[in-house]
């Protein structure tokens, strides 16, 4: 059903290894040669750090106009390139959210189960449950902030 059912993710130049191991499973880093559990950090979204994707020509304006807003409102905001870190980020409560305009599923499978797993929240652009398959993706750390990012993503 095109379902994230669990997900790893490793980033040896971060020292994090990460493992959801199915739906309704928390998250678990790999520390100290035993597995801890990780969760996200609420923030407001003037406090929180608010990552967007790097593929500004494939929505053109949209997207321009989505990261401009959310410059406006977010303490501060990346681009980083790189989706599956950015999740892994989210997870372990490092950023607080990451805005994908047009992803594919290799870049968010594991990351939705691992955020997830770790009390975050993923959703399309209009707060509807997704599949791997969805390109507009929507990945927070608590259900307020995603909230807000929401009302920023539909507002013109």
């Amino acid at each position: 059903d095109n379902r994230s059912v669990g997900g790893v993710i490793y980033i040896p130049s971060m020292g994090i290894l990460l493992k959801n191991e199915g739906p309704n499973l928390p998250t678990m880093i790999r520390l100290n040669g035993g597995w801890q559990k990780v969760s996200i950090v609420p923030r407001h979204l003037s406090q929180a750090m608010v990552c967007y994707d790097n593929q500004f020509y494939k929505m053109g304006e949209k997207a321009s106009s989505i990261y401009e807003r959310l410059t406006h409102e977010a303490f501060t905001t990346r681009i980083t390139g790189s989706a599956v870190a950015d999740a892994a980020l989210i997870a372990t409560g490092r950023i607080s959210a990451r805005i994908w305009n047009n992803t594919v599923s290799y870049d968010i499978a594991a990351g939705i189960a691992v955020v997830l797993g770790a009390g975050g929240k993923v959703t399309g652009f209009d707060g509807e449950k997704i599949d791997v398959m969805e390109p507009k993706v929507l990945m927070s750390s608590d259900e307020s902030l995603h909230s807000s990012l929401l009302a920023l993503i539909s507002s013109k």
